[in-house]
């Protein structure tokens, strides 16, 4: 089949599940809907569905029965499975699937539950294992290893048998779990494949027997390692210990007599609500035995939420609280109560509005505030209750449902969301919604009302006097409606009214109303088994077909218009033509509604027990099946584009089908033409006008408002002109005073850096002087430590010398001892040889005689075959030799005979020697393996005292490193004050350098500018002597003035002599300038050289300060090293000496314990070998670490003597730490 059904999304909760809401992280929850479980992402607004196990379940024995519905289901503490119980015929399943994949991952059931179906279960806290409680009358409990066995580890059946509520694991331990109900509180342990109820159960029992009534646990919660609460039917908290204990009611505990329905814990103690339909939150108080309420918030209406206008009816309760489920960020909770609701609550708003708000009310004891409620619809509000309307618009993407609740809500199929809900006050039975999507027929208990669908409301238009109309259908064309008014089908005219005409005849109620797709025939079924055609033209019938034994529920017809599919109570899917049965497919269950594709391909039928089945054409019975409701299906519609199937149920849910199809052609119809009318909708006048005056007064105040800020920010424009001007004369006023405090503190800058130099130049001195002690001290140290060592190392090399005398001592015994063995071993292996050397003469013997045998064999045959030719030539004598004939021929029998008895004597004899020769190599073997046992066990006895010695030495080994910690802390501190002391004199030599640079600067500024005052002092005298030379020769030859030829000749003189001596004095003026500037740049180079290059010497010096600071703490950390080692030498040789002491000792011991240990002689020397291998190679092992320090410490000192060589070098002395006129001189020089 090409047709494909898709659960596209669905709107409902399945209620009587128990912890029917869970979340799978903090964006995704997960809950029943009919006979599925909806993953749903609340950010993205999708699900995804994992299909129940309706259609059948295999039991044990292989077998399947079919399954009746969801009853319990949890998520594992992993978040990786969902476990879902469902209802059996005989046996209660558990169908396990991984949420990741969707995919069923394992089922389990078991015959000895003793009920249908598990009320409850619980995950591990690894998720290895399960619990389920089995409902009444046996009320079963299963532990169960899901991962590994189909079987339940262990089980028992309470006595008396109670109705159990609730169980549940201990969050940290797999084996403990807890069970509570009906005046039941017990906690139990799984121990060897059985379940042990814990002591302090009996307790538990024992104080909720003495309360005034059998109180009725109905939930419970650990909301600590120690601590569990319950909830009572009664509204009291309940506390006890995690060993079942009981140890006080909360003081304060609702206790109204409304019950606490659901528990869930967090990290700040727990949440709690119940049939009051408020949610009381608890927080742990400093006592551990008390937890305080700190807010109660109420859950909100649905009229609130959905229909703010007052005219949307009554407002509906949201019900008591059925279960809770709290984030992992515990951020968010999810609430389910009796009325299939699921609300959302924020909690960090609810404690910000809480802090912010001022609280709207008080609790009972008007001491806890009740916080103002911040519950919101998760996706948003569902029927809570049976669905029975159900219609398609045509021209808008939307759906319109009614419930016995008494509501009716409109659906948008394309945005999955609820735009339209009201309420009324009476039963709301019918409903169809008309093509354009502008009007709504709803039939009540006492008329049949035409409503005008609003932008958030529905206005009544008409009333038809028409009582408990539960069938009623607007024609495709949307002119007529027909309303089902008992047995008899009005017909009228949408708009003007008017009765166009009645349909009687029908004996029973009348349960379907089918157009035709030309609007000109109706089709009709009823109870009274007929399914009539009406032709609307004369209002008769066309055709027809009674069957009064089959009560119809549901008929559709084709195109044509003269095939009629119907089904009724006889459970057949029926196909009329011309009112006569042509086919009839026969099916297990009732089929309840029927809806035909507006193409005429396709039929979907809806049974009682929630499944939708897909039949395509042409009719062959066959069909595919899809899950969808836990109640029979009441109504089924298909879309105009037939791509979306929409069905309700008597769940109270409603279901989103998708249709794939590749046989049907899709519609050429494009979704902006079939959707043409979605932006459109009615609005009142009244509104119109309403909204209309609230524009005009918005405008008017638009208007004043913005002439009053247009002054406003005229009047802060001035204001912001003169402020400006302020600021202005107080800026210029603080900068004097500025430049004032400035230049003060330029001088107190200048006094604060020579008296820095100063304190710089004493601290490097003490500096130097602490360092010089340290050295020395160190120096004296490091000489006591090597006496110490060397005195160490004699020591050592005496215990070495008697520890290899005795080492030979045990070598020469353990040869003796091998040798000794080696000689036993020869003489046996040599008497082996021997008995193999007879066995095998005896053999060849044994062959001999076989061959002798052999040929008497041969010989016999011989003659009997020279008997048979003498027979042959005398045969004509034969009646006179017949006698000696027979006789000969038994001789030769008898030969034969002893020939075989004798071959199998020989056999026997041949087995005989070979098994006792095997006998004999087994028990050699079994010897030889038994020695070697004997030789094992007394190693491993030897094994054990070497490690309890081993176990003596570690002690010791702690022992030394406990009194060496101390001193290793000490070393650690003495370290970071010499780092610190290394960087303030870092810091300091940082300053002095910089100090330094700038002095030099202006120093070379200073001289470069009196150099250059002094050279223009020496052109101001020379130019003035010159002047006063000119003068005097102008005063001579003014004396000539009346003589024109001498006055002539002296100014050519004159000119020859000052001129030409300007001219000469100008080039050499030009080239000094150009050899001062020379000079000048060559100088500022040097300077800049040298400059670097003392900056790099000072890099240099603080590298090489570090590196010796560095080479004296790694010194010193190795001398400490030293110092450890030679401790544990130290130990090790006193340890040693005991142990030479002992043996000798024992070596010394009277001949009778010498005789008493001979029979450990051997595992004794092999033992006491390996260890002494072990000691000498501990003692190389410890010579070499000797010798390698002795080298250490020698590179070591070389490299001190080095360091403080290169110390003590003028040359390595910065340039920083001189005297500032050296570096003037270096300067001058250079």
């Amino acid at each position: 089949m090409s047709v494909t059904a898709n659960l596209l999304h669905c709107f409902g909760l399945k209620g009587d599940v128990q912890d029917n809401i869970w979340y799978f992280d903090d964006n995704i929850a997960v809950f029943p809907v009919g006979d599925n479980v909806v993953v749903y992402d609340v950010v993205r607004k999708t699900q995804k569905f994992i299909n129940g196990g309706a259609i059948g379940g295999t039991v044990e024995g292989g077998t399947s029965e079919p399954l009746e519905g969801i009853t319990a289901m949890c998520i594992s503490p992993n978040k990786r499975y969902v476990a879902v119980a469902e209802k059996g015929t005989t046996q209660a399943f558990v169908s396990i699937y991984d949420l990741f994949t969707l995919r069923k991952k394992k089922v389990i059931s078991t015959r000895d539950c003793g009920s249908k179906h598990f009320v409850c279960m619980n995950f591990s806290p690894d998720s290895k294992y399960l619990i389920t409680q089995g409902a009444e009358p046996e009320s079963g409990c299963f532990f169960w290893n899901w991962e590994k066995q189909p079987k339940p580890l262990a089980f028992f059946k309470p006595l008396p048998a109670s109705a159990i509520s609730q169980c549940s694991f201990h969050p940290n331990d797999n084996s403990v779990f807890c069970i509570s109900g009906n005046g039941v509180f017990k906690l139990y342990r799984y121990i060897d494949n059985n379940l042990k109820l814990l002591p302090g159960s009996a307790s538990s029992a024992l104080a909720l027997a003495k309360r005034d009534q059998t109180q009725q646990c109905l939930c419970h919660a650990w909301v600590a390692e120690e601590r569990i609460v319950v909830g009572t039917e009664g509204g009291d908290l309940l506390l006890f210990e995690s060993t079942g204990e009981f140890k006080v009611v909360l003081p304060q505990s609702p206790q109204d007599n409304n019950s606490i329905n659901s528990i869930v814990s967090y990290s700040k103690g727990f949440i709690c609500g119940g049939s009051a339909g408020n949610i009381m939150m608890y927080e742990k108080t400093d006592d551990k035995d008390y937890y305080r309420r700190t807010r109660t918030i109420p859950l909100i209406s649905l009229s609130v939420q959905v229909a703010p206008n007052p005219s949307a009816g009554p407002s509906l309760s949201a019900g008591s609280v059925h279960s809770m489920a709290i984030s992992p960020s515990e951020e968010h909770l999810l609430v389910t109560t009796t009325r299939n609701q699921i609300f959302a609550l924020t909690i960090p708003s609810v404690l910000e509005a809480d802090t912010a708000k001022p609280s709207t009310g008080l609790t009972r004891d008007d001491t806890l505030p009740i916080s103002p409620s911040g519950f919101e619809y998760l996706t948003t509000s569902f029927h809570s209750s049976s669905v029975y309307g159900l219609d398609v618009c045509v021209r808008k993407p939307l759906v319109a449902t009614c419930s016995s609740d008494k509501t009716v809500r409109l659906w948008n199929y394309k945005t999955n969301s609820l735009e339209l809900v009201k309420s009324f006050p009476e039963d709301v039975y019918a409903v169809s919604m008309h093509p354009s999507g502008f009007h709504l027929l709803i039939g009540f208990s006492d008329k049949l009302r035409l409503m005008n669908i609003l932008m958030k409301d529905l206005a009544k238009v008409t009333d038809f006097d028409i009582r408990s109309c539960r069938e009623v259908r607007f024609s495709h064309g949307g002119q007529f409606f027909a309303a089902v008014n008992g047995t008899i089908v009005h017909i009228f005219n949408t708009y003007t009214f008017e009765n166009m005409g009645n349909l009687r005849g029908h004996n029973g109620k009348v349960k379907s109303v089918f157009w035709s797709p030309d609007d000109l025939r109706l089709v009709t079924c009823g109870l009274d088994g007929a399914v009539y055609e009406w032709l609307l033209k004369d209002f008769k019938r066309i055709s027809e077909n009674v069957q009064k034994t089959c009560l119809y529920s549901s008929a559709v017809c084709l195109e044509d218009s003269h095939t009629i599919y119907a089904t009724g109570s006889d459970k057949k899917l029926k196909e009329l033509v011309d009112g006569e049965v042509t086919n009839s497919f026969l099916s297990s269950v009732s089929i309840e509604q029927l809806v035909l594709s507006h193409s005429g391909k396709i039929l979907f039928a809806g049974t009682e027990k929630g499944c939708i089945r897909c039949y395509k054409f042409p009719l062959t019975g066959e069909y595919q099946e899809y899950l969808c409701h836990s109640g029979a299906v009441a109504r089924l519609r298909i879309s105009i584009d037939d791509n979306y199937l929409f069905s309700t149920g008597e769940d109270g849910s409603f279901f989103m089908i998708e249709i794939k199809s590749k046989d049907v052609k899709a519609r050429k119809v494009t979704e902006n033409q079939l959707y043409a009318d979605l932006d459109q909708m009615l609005i009142p006048r009244s509104d119109i006008e309403e909204k209309n005056l609230a524009l005009d007064k918005l405008k008017y105040k638009f208007d004043e408002l913005s002439m009053h800020h247009e002054y406003q920010i005229k009047l802060k424009e001035m204001n912001y002109v003169e402020k400006m001007k302020e600021m202005k004369e107080n800026f210029s006023h603080q900068l004097d005073q500025w430049k004032i405090k400035y230049e003060s503190l330029t001088t107190e800058k200048a006094d604060a850096e020579s008296e820095s130099q100063n304190k710089i130049k004493e601290q490097v001195e003490k500096h130097k002087r602490k360092i010089q002690d340290i050295e020395n001290k160190y120096q004296q140290q490091i000489v006591e430590e090597v006496e110490r060592y060397q005195m160490l190392s004699k020591s050592k090399e005496e215990l070495q010398a008697l520890y290899q005398q005795n080492l030979s001592l045990i070598q020469n015994k353990h040869e003796k001892a091998i040798g000794e063995t080696k000689e036993a071993f020869d003489q046996r292996q040599k008497e082996g040889q021997a008995k193999i050397e007879a066995t095998r003469k005896e053999i060849e013997e044994a062959r001999s005689e076989f061959d002798e045998t052999k040929q008497q064999k041969q010989d016999y045959e011989e003659k009997l075959s020279a008997e048979r030719q003498q027979v042959l030539r005398l045969r004509g004598e034969n009646n006179l030799m017949s006698k000696k004939f027979h006789s000969l021929n038994k001789d030769i029998e008898d030969l034969k005979e002893q020939i075989q008895t004798l071959q199998d004597d020989r056999k026997q004899q041949d087995n005989r020697n070979q098994h006792l020769a095997l006998k004999k190599e087994i028990k050699d073997r079994d010897d030889t393996l038994g020695d070697k046992e004997k030789r094992i066990f007394e190693l491993k006895k030897r094994n054990q005292e070497l490690e309890k010695f081993k176990f003596v030495l570690d002690y010791t080994i702690k022992e030394l490193k406990k009194q060496i910690e101390p001193l290793n802390s000490e070393i650690t501190d003495l370290k970071d004050q010499i780092k610190e002391m290394d960087a303030e004199l870092e810091r300091y030599h940082k300053n002095s350098g910089s100090l330094d640079l700038t002095i030099r600067d202006l120093r070379l500024k200073n001289e470069a500018i009196l150099k250059e005052t002094a050279a223009q002092k020496k052109r101001a005298v020379a130019a003035e002597s010159e002047c006063k030379r000119i003068r005097s020769d102008l005063h001579d030859t003014m004396s000539l003035i009346q003589e024109p030829n001498a006055l002539k000749e002296r100014m050519k003189e004159l000119y020859r002599t000052h001129v030409d001596i300007q001219i000469q004095e100008a080039v050499i003026q030009s080239d000094i300038q150009l050899e001062y500037n020379r000079q000048r740049e060559y100088l500022e180079k040097s300077v800049t050289s040298l400059k670097k290059q003392l900056n790099k010497e000072s890099e240099k010096h603080k590298a090489d300060s570090n590196k010796i600071m560095q080479e004296n703490i790694a010194l010193i950390n190795e001398i400490n090293a030293l110092r450890r080692e030679l401790k544990s030498l130290k130990q090790s040789s006193k340890d040693k000496e005991l142990v030479f002491i002992t043996r000798r000792d024992v070596s010394s011991s009277p001949d009778a314990t010498q005789a008493k240990n001979l029979s450990r002689a051997p595992s004794s020397r092999m033992s006491m070998s390996a260890r002494e291998r072990g000691e000498k190679v501990s003692g190389e092992e410890e010579l070499r670490m000797i010798e390698m320090q002795r080298e250490e410490i020698k590179r070591l000192r070389k490299r001190i003597i080095e360091l403080e060589a290169v110390r003590s070098t003028p040359h390595s002395r910065p340039l920083t730490r001189g005297d500032p006129t050296r570096n003037t001189t270096d300067f001058a020089s250079g």
